[in-house]
């Protein structure tokens, strides 16, 4: 689950990890987002991607599954949670 995978955003070895292409957890991660669309997930998800930016490896697996385009879309809705409006345009 996304929680399991934030908890885990915290180690440098799951850090190590994700920075192979070929686990593609960056991949399902926005995957599961653009699939379920729950602000909820979405803080999760967020949180998830600001841990592995610690990684200059995954933040380019991050910009060639175009994060910048669902973060875009996800500012055009309608949030109410204001935590979550700050941490999307952190993430921009």
């Amino acid at each position: 689950t996304l929680l399991n995978i934030w908890i885990l955003s915290f180690e440098k070895d799951f850090i190590k990890f994700v920075e192979d292409p070929k686990n593609l957890v960056i991949v399902d991660i926005l995957i599961t987002l653009k699939k379920l669309a729950r602000e909820k997930l979405t803080r999760v998800g967020l949180k998830i991607m600001k841990n592995l930016s610690s990684s200059t490896e995954c933040v380019s697996l991050m910009i060639d599954n175009n994060l910048i385009g669902f973060l875009a879309m996800e500012m055009r809705k309608n949030i109410k949670d204001e935590k979550m409006k700050e941490n999307m345009n952190e993430a921009e």
